[in-house]
């Protein structure tokens, strides 16, 4: 129990400092050109993961940015709204670590995430395209927070306090 209340409580103060990040609106993409664009950036960022070219702070931006355009597209750009999907996030990533464990996310690293996160872009991406989801209980939204999370978990592996 008390490994659980390390990592949530690492967990919250990573949510927290997210909290407080802006991103500058480009406002020539619409929010799914944006997450496409990004989709292209994660595969990069797993290529150049792949070759350790990229730095933690360049990795933490890519993972920042992509908070911010998933907390965008899903808050209507409405603050109370965003700070109610980051605690929604908090709650729903504090269960699943208690069900998964910290260990799944270590044997790969950010490498997995990377993955991880290119999935849920692309089921974003396929579904705001306008395809029918067969998987009828996962929605749209609930993908895009899946995204958000391993992006947190990502900054928690680089900053150090992903804690077993």
């Amino acid at each position: 129990m008390e490994k659980l209340n390390i990592w949530a409580k690492n967990f919250k103060k990573t949510i927290d400092s997210i909290s407080t990040v802006k991103i500058y609106q480009n406002a020539a993409l619409t929010d799914s050109e944006l997450l496409a664009t990004m989709i292209k950036n994660y595969q990069t960022l797993f290529e150049m993961k792949n070759q350790s070219e990229l730095s933690k702070v360049a990795a933490k931006n890519i993972d920042l940015l992509l908070i911010s355009k998933i907390l965008d597209y899903l808050s209507d750009f409405d603050s109370n709204k965003r700070s109610e999907i980051l605690k929604e996030a908090y709650e729903t990533g504090v269960k699943k670590n208690h069900d998964y464990g910290s260990d799944n996310i270590l044997v790969f690293g950010s490498k997995g995430l990377y993955v991880r996160i290119v999935d849920k872009l692309q089921r974003f991406k396929n579904l705001s395209a306008g395809k029918k989801a067969r998987v009828e209980d996962e929605k749209i939204e609930d993908t895009l927070k899946d995204a958000l999370n391993y992006c947190i978990y990502d900054i928690m592996l680089q900053n150090g306090v992903w804690d077993r």
